[in-house]
Parts: C-alpha cells; structure tokens; sequence
C-alpha cells in the first residue's frame, strides 16, 4: 500500500471521516460522464461507485491472485470460464475460476465483494452479528447459479472472509503443517490487501 492508500485504509477501519471525500464524485465512465454525486465523509459513494472501473478492478486483481495461490498449491485454474452446458450467452454462464483439485471434481468459483455496511446486511443486523453480509451474498451467489454448485467466494470490504472461502482455501492449502499456516496467511493477507488498497484508490480518484 501506497502512503495514502495506507491512511485511507486505517481511517476505514477505524471508522473515521476521510478528509477528502467532500463535494461531488469524480469517478468517470468510459465514455467520460462524470458521477457527479455526493460524496460521503466516510467514503462509502466512492467505494461502491459503477463509474471509473474501480469496482471491475478490485474484482479482477483478487480473482487473479486467487488463481495463482492455487496454482502455486498444485490445483489447475481456468479463468473467466463458460460453465459446461450453459448457454454462452447468458450472463450467468461465465464463472470467475474453475479450479481442479488432485482428485476432485472441479470446483466453481465466483468471487464478489460486499460491504457490511450496505442497506440489506444492516437490516438483517450486521452491526451486531458478524458474517451476516458474506452469507447474505453466499446465498444470492447460489440462486444465480441454480443448476451447478457455486463456491461463493466473499469477501467484506472491512476483511472478513465468508465460510465458503474459507473452506475453499482450507481444501487447497498444503496439508503439511510446516507450509499450510504459511499458505492460508498468505491469500489472507494478499486478497485483504488488494480489497484495501483499490478501495483507497477509489476513494483517491474520485476527489
């Protein structure tokens, strides 16, 4: 993390106001329009704005260094796939990795983001129950994918990781106990890592 991206990240987690996030948002599409909304003291509009590609580019970094974690862990990963039988054309038939463990079946994973501070987690009470975003999401990513079982891979904006992650990483990490710990505490730290620092940079970006 840059130095800005690292005092961003730390007024996030500890909830405080992040001196530049007044006046309208900056953020553009590629055809150039500008967001233009209100931006928050706490930084949540330039967090989740669909203008700039933030979004798109948070998404893909931690996709991508999930693919090679596992391939360094000796599983073989197939990027932005078309599921098996499913019509090429319907938004839904493209997963973010097929990863293939020695001796599994393949493995469909769609990763999403989500923050726990979003309108329906808060209503079904994450500010006193943890993981309720992560397994609100879960459950989304399931009825999705309804003819296939989907490894929802998700990950709260603020770090925590849902238990279908979890049980993901665990299943592919080394079984030795001299390099397992080493290979969890890795992925933790990279995906966390990317989460904030493109989170920072959006918050950069659109003042």
């Amino acid at each position: 993390l840059s130095n800005p991206c690292f005092r961003i990240a730390l007024r996030t987690r500890l909830d405080l106001d992040i001196p530049c996030q007044v006046g309208l948002c900056q953020h553009r599409d590629a055809a150039g329009t500008l967001c233009g909304q209100p931006l928050d003291a706490k930084g949540q509009h330039a967090r989740s704005c669909r203008k700039g590609g933030w979004l798109v580019k948070k998404h893909n970094s931690c996709v991508d260094e999930l693919a090679v974690w596992c391939e360094d862990n000796h599983a073989y990963t197939i990027k932005e796939a078309i599921i098996p039988n499913a019509n090429p054309d319907h938004p839904e038939a493209r997963i973010d990795l097929i990863v293939q463990i020695p001796g599994h079946a393949p493995i469909y994973i769609d990763v999403t983001i989500v923050s726990a501070l979003a309108q329906e987690p808060m209503r079904r009470g994450s500010p006193t129950k943890d993981g309720v975003a992560c397994e609100l999401a879960a459950q989304a990513k399931q009825a999705t994918y309804p003819g296939i079982t989907v490894c929802a891979f998700v990950v709260e904006e603020h770090g925590r990781f849902g238990e279908d992650a979890m049980n993901f990483l665990r299943n592919v990490a080394p079984q030795d106990p001299a390099l397992r710990s080493t290979a969890l505490n890795d992925i933790y730290q990279t995906i966390s890592t990317l989460v904030q620092r493109w989170q920072a940079e959006a918050i950069i970006a659109s003042c």
